[in-house]
């Protein structure tokens, strides 16, 4: 062993070790009996994170930021997580973390190694196991393994005393040692099982404290549907017993507000299984969709955006050009079709839109735009269509057919941080209305993506000087950008703490050279277009940068063979960026997320049933009816309840559908001209003239 030794930085101390003979655990140990602290598992720590002076020691980096947010030197270097019980390799910072120092970071390492006590428990349950991968997940972890068996709800006890029995061990996360040839620190033990891995992991497995299958389901590897079907098993768990009970109650909670279930109660939508996917909005739903979108709409007028309207079929070579077919191909609705007139011509192919970029692009490929023109924000409500698989469609969250309020913002280089604020200030705008506090993400490059190193790092500088520029916190998701550039997006909670993404923020480089759009940059001359028009002639090319191609070969979709080459730029002239933008995102799924956030108590503003007219009795139809009418001719989403039951009853059901207002009218309101005002919740607001009630205006 080298004894040479180390120097180890902890609190502003520093202490010196012999090389490798100290672990976070025995430093942490000795440090606390030097100064008498109390040991307690809520202040022990589960994890350490250290800053390598030697970079060679420097592995599993990680955003700083998600370490500790108020720490200035953590965000100018190079941080890891470590086990406890791996040795110290040389000199270094250490910081030691608990679940109330960075419960997200705790957390997920919580999940990570309750994956491997779930996939060593159901090695002993099947058999025939051959185990694939275990991760953390947003919500808990899911292990994955082949088998001939099945598993159904029958199994989770088998696997649950497994479980319980490997916790109750408190086997120790053991990190095998073995050549750096052969992959340092890939493998952990606990018990008999074994799994390569990287850590960190707790130490103990009796540190899980609550354990719980939550689900299971198929899935293939890698998420390869060519590649063979695999199980997965879901599962959750927490450092207390407490902490599972808070889980179970947000869940009994959330399944109560499930907006599948509201949407059928209140009668919002509904699916068919002719149209799998698409949802069947009825008319109380409509008016909600509506109104979002016309939410939208007056942002729009408010802030500069110019509404179009766009095709939903395009031929094939459109997603060709634009890299959809290379790369998203799979989620493209594509129709073959033979010319009537002609059948002896090849079948054309044609794909319904998945999204409105390319037709955006079109649209300012259309006509010359300068650089004063710039920026110009194109808004679409057009409808999209995605082939997602029918295991993964789930009520409005998940869907095939769908509207986005999507919109794409031509810029130049220099105007991209502005657009950037202004998006953030957006979103603030809307989010500010449902009472959503929400979170920004940097998502960089993903390992399939179009364009050169260059030009990414530009994009993700533009996005990081953007992000900075603005002051609110950020973090970073590395590897989740979309495949053409990096992207912002907006991580929302709700009003039960889920986490849900929704907008997002988007930089695109690469559709406008794939469409080569262009602008005039007001800086050519009388010689420069001279010497372009003698370039032209010459067949010479003026800008002398190599410049791309990408050849389609025929396929099942296409009988000839497509090519696409980038066009360099004509002089005096610049690329614009494209600055995609998605707030609500998908209308669908947003409904679907305020649905449950609201638990369907829509605000005056959205409800699709802002006031209901009971008549006391029939007596009062007459009375009922005009007031009903004079609520509708103002605009009011307003109903009418004439029946036969008593009123006690008819302001029952309009506070179970959800009325805002309820307004009761009898003997002494007709009398009077009045209406009796009570709201959903139950309370009694005023009697108002009628006159006067009719000038009031939903806010």
């Amino acid at each position: 062993m080298n004894q040479n030794l180390i120097k180890i930085q902890y609190d502003d101390k520093s202490y010196e070790f012999p090389a490798l003979s100290v672990s976070p655990y025995t430093l942490f140990k000795q440090i606390s009996e030097k100064a008498n602290l109390q040991k307690s598992q809520q202040s022990f720590p589960l994890l350490a994170s250290i800053f390598y002076q030697n970079p060679e020691f420097q592995n599993n980096i990680v955003d700083p930021d998600q370490i500790e947010e108020d720490s200035v030197q953590m965000n100018q270097d190079k941080w890891q997580y470590v086990d406890l019980q791996k040795p110290i390799m040389g000199d270094c910072q250490i910081k030691f973390l608990t679940q109330e120092d960075n419960k997200d970071i705790v957390q997920n390492t919580l999940w990570h190694s309750s994956a491997h006590i779930l996939g060593a428990a159901i090695e002993e349950v099947y058999d025939d196991s051959l185990m694939t991968m275990g991760p953390a997940i947003k919500e808990g972890f899911f292990y994955d393994f082949h088998t001939q068996s099945k598993v159904t709800q029958e199994t989770y006890n088998d696997l649950q005393k497994n479980i319980d029995q490997i916790i109750k061990k408190n086997h120790k996360f053991e990190r095998l040692e073995i050549s750096k040839e052969e992959a340092l620190d890939l493998i952990y033990k606990i018990g008999e099982f074994i799994d390569l891995c990287t850590g960190p992991h707790l130490s103990q497995t009796g540190q899980v404290k609550a354990f719980k299958i939550t689900k299971h389901s198929s899935a293939y590897w890698l998420g390869d549907q060519k590649k063979e079907s695999l199980q997965r098993v879901y599962g959750i768990s927490f450092l207390s017993k407490d902490e599972m009970k808070a889980y179970e109650k947000a869940k009994e909670a959330a399944l109560k507000n499930d907006h599948r279930n509201i949407g059928q109660d209140q009668s919002l939508f509904f699916f068919n299984k002719f149209s799998p996917g698409s949802a069947f909005f009825l008319s109380h739903g409509a008016k909600i969709y509506n109104k979002l979108v016309d939410l939208m709409r007056n942002e729009y007028l408010r802030r500069g955006y110019q509404e179009v309207l766009s095709p939903n079929l395009y031929h094939i070579d459109l997603w060709k050009v634009s890299g959809h077919y290379r790369n998203y191909k799979e989620n493209l609705f594509l129709i073959k079709n033979q010319d009537h007139e002609d059948q002896t011509k090849p079948l054309e192919t044609y794909g319904l839109k998945p999204m409105n970029c390319p037709g955006h692009c079109l649209i300012f490929k259309n006509r010359s735009s300068s650089y004063k023109e710039l920026p110009i924000r194109y808004a679409d409500f057009g409808v999209l269509h995605r082939n997602e698989i029918s295991g993964a469609l789930t009520g409005l969250t998940r869907v095939r057919r769908f509207q986005q309020d999507d919109a794409h913002i031509f810029c130049r280089k220099d105007q991209i941080e502005e657009e950037i604020e202004k998006c953030l200030d957006f979103l603030n705008t809307i989010y500010s209305l449902f009472g959503f506090n929400w979170q920004i993400f940097l998502s960089t490059r993903p390992e399939s993506s179009m364009g050169s190193d260059q030009q990414w790092q530009e994009a993700e500088l533009q996005l990081t000087n953007a992000l900075n520029k603005t002051g609110k916190p950020w973090k970073l998701n590395k590897g989740d950008g979309a495949f053409y550039g990096p992207k912002i997006d907006i991580i929302i909670q709700d009003s039960v703490g889920r986490d849900i993404q929704c907008g997002t923020i988007q930089l695109d480089f690469q559709l406008p050279i794939r469409f080569n759009l262009q602008y005039s940059a007001g800086h050519s001359t009388a010689e420069d277009n001279s010497e372009q028009d003698q370039d032209e002639k010459s067949g010479c090319h003026y800008d002398k940068t190599e410049l791309a191609r990408e050849v389609f070969e025929p396929d099942e979709f296409s009988s000839q063979q497509f090519v696409w080459e980038e066009q360099p730029l004509r002089r005096g002239h610049e690329r614009p960026v494209i600055i995609h933008r998605a707030i609500l995102g998908s209308v669908e799924r947003f409904i679907a997320i305020i649905t449950e956030h609201l638990a369907g108590k829509w605000p005056i503003w959205l409800s699709p049933r802002q006031i209901q007219v009971c008549s006391v009795s029939e007596k009062y139809i007459d009375y009922s009816a005009l007031v009903y009418k004079q609520l509708k001719e103002l605009g009011y989403e307003v109903e009418l309840d004439v029946s036969n039951t008593s009123v006690s009853k008819k302001v029952r059901n309009a506070q179970l559908d959800q009325s805002n207002l309820i307004l009761i009218v009898g003997e002494q309101e007709e009398n009077s001209n009045a209406v009796d005002i009570r709201t959903r919740e139950g309370d009694r607001l005023v009697s108002y003239k009628i006159i006067i009630m009719f000038k009031i205006r939903v806010k």
